[in-house]
Order: C-alpha cells, then sequence, then structure tokens
C-alpha cells in the first residue's frame, strides 16, 4: 500500500484540543493500516517566538523573511518545540513515531530560494532522499518531519512546509498528498472552490484571488501532481468524524486539484 502524506498548518498546532484530536485520528488511521507520514509547519508558533526576540515577522508573497537570527528560532521552533509536541501527542494512543527535519539522512537537499527580493535563509527543495522515511515505514513508526533543511554544503535554510510536503512526496510517490489548517480549501467570494486544475489556479493568482500564503500552497500542490502524486487536496479541519470520512469513506471536503 502506498503511504499518505499529510502536511499541517495554521491554528491547528496551536490549538490543543484540536491537535489531540488530529493525532488521536492519526494513531487510529495507522492502527487500521494506513501508512502515514506528518511534515508540519508552525508559522504561528514562530510569531509567538520572534516576539521574545522582538522581532516583527515579515513576508513576501506568502514566504518568511528569515535573517540569521529568525533562522535560528525558526529551526529550534519547528524542529524542536513543534515536531517533538506531536511525536508526544501521537504516542499518547500508542503509536510509535520518530520526528525528524530535512536535514536528517539528507531527506530534503536545500538550496537557497532565488526571488527579486532577498529572503535571507529561505530555500528551496532541489532533490529528496526517501531512504530514512522508507526505514521507519517499514518499521511501523509514523515519521514526523520539519521542513528545516540544509544545503550540500551544509547551510540550514528555512523551507516552506507546502513545498517541503510536496517534495517528499513525490520522492515516495504518495497515493495522496493532504494539506490540513485552517483554512477550508481554496476560496472565492467566501466560498470553496471543490476542484481547480493548473489554469483555473494561475487565473485566480492573476486576479488575486488566491494570495499569500495559499500562493505556495497550490504552486506544491501543482508540482507534485506534475510529478506523478495521486491526488491533491486542500482541506479545513473540523472534527476528526469529518477528517476520518474524508480518508476512509471518501466524503470529500475542501478543495481537490487535478
Amino acid at each position: 500500500m502506498k503511504p499518505v502524506l499529510i502536511k499541517i498548518g495554521g491554528s491547528l498546532t496551536v490549538h490543543e484540543e484540536s491537535l489531540i484530536k488530529f493525532c488521536e485520528a492519526i494513531a487510529e488511521l495507522h492502527q487500521n493500516g494506513m501508512r502515514i507520514i506528518l511534515v508540519h509547519g508552525g508559522g504561528k508558533d514562530i510569531n509567538a517566538n520572534l516576539k521574545l526576540l522582538e522581532e516583527a515577522p515579515a513576508f513576501i508573497d506568502g514566504l518568511r523573511v528569515t535573517d540569521e537570527k529568525v533562522l535560528d528560532m525558526v529551526e529550534m521552533t519547528l524542529s524542536g518545540h513543534v515536531n517533538k509536541k506531536l511525536v508526544r501527542l501521537i504516542q499518547n494512543y500508542g503509536v510509535q513515531s520518530v520526528g525528524l527535519s530535512g536535514c536528517d539522512a539528507a531527506t530534503i537537499l536545500a538550496e537557497k530560494k532565488k526571488t527579486k527580493v532577498d529572503l535571507g535563509f529561505v530555500g528551496v527543495p532541489v532533490d529528496s532522499n526517501p531512504g530514512l522515511i522508507r526505514l521507519l515505514l517499514n518499521a511501523d513508526y509514523i515519521p514526523i518531519i520539519s521542513p528545516i533543511s540544509a544545503d550540500k554544503f551544509g547551510q540550514s535554510y528555512n523551507i516552506n512546509a507546502d513545498e517541503a510536503a510536496s517534495a517528499i512526496a513525490v520522492s515516495l510517490q504518495v497515493e495522496k498528498l493532504l494539506f490540513v489548517s485552517d483554512v477550508p480549501g481554496v476560496m472565492k467570494d467566501g466560498n470553496v472552490l471543490p476542484s481547480l486544475n493548473k489554469t483555473k489556479i494561475q487565473e485566480l493568482i492573476k486576479n488575486e484571488v488566491i494570495v499569500g500564503g495559499m500562493i505556495p500552497k497550490v504552486n506544491s500542490c501543482l508540482t507534485g501532481l506534475e510529478k506523478g502524486i495521486g491526488e491533491v487536496h486542500i482541506l479545513g479541519w473540523n472534527s476528526k468524524e469529518q477528517f476520518m470520512n474524508h480518508l476512509t469513506h471518501g466524503i470529500i471536503n475542501g478543495t481537490v486539484i487535478s
């Protein structure tokens, strides 16, 4: 059975009650035979910790501007606090999980992202080595992955978690890639768009319907589909039951991109 990769972000990573229910659902799906990989963001946690440094978050086209001081805080927050919280919560339900980052075993090889405006230590995935993830899956662990990655010289980079998830999903040729957050899907005029394709996405970006952090998310979806991922979904977290029905009974919520 091909694995399913689930990327979580938004307020789901800081809303304790929702996160506990999400981890309970992941444990049940695993116990019922689904092979799951988790990739996580943690932007709200990062913003809270940056306040301790008296740093104001800065974004360009949905990507965090990351100087050296911010990079240290991002790495500590994602690979430390958020990653290990997820490990602990899932293991509360009797399922073994292992926390790692894109740096471990060169799971993601990064390079500096080329942009018109210098974003600092913001990277982009250029390759993904799925060997360690396969070992963990075959040993019945759930891999939980922070998007912090390194280049061939060992320099750390902050990689957008959606882009990291897409790169890993492609390397493993997963059955499904799900982006789960507090956003119910791609929205237009207050309504969720149930389905999209490349042409429609480009039109919505041009017309500024898709903006901010949704831009790298949908672009990651398209990249994954072009490279062989089976299905890509963007959905919000409402309840454990709805999430389980989405994955096990095909009761689709959110936006399906094909």
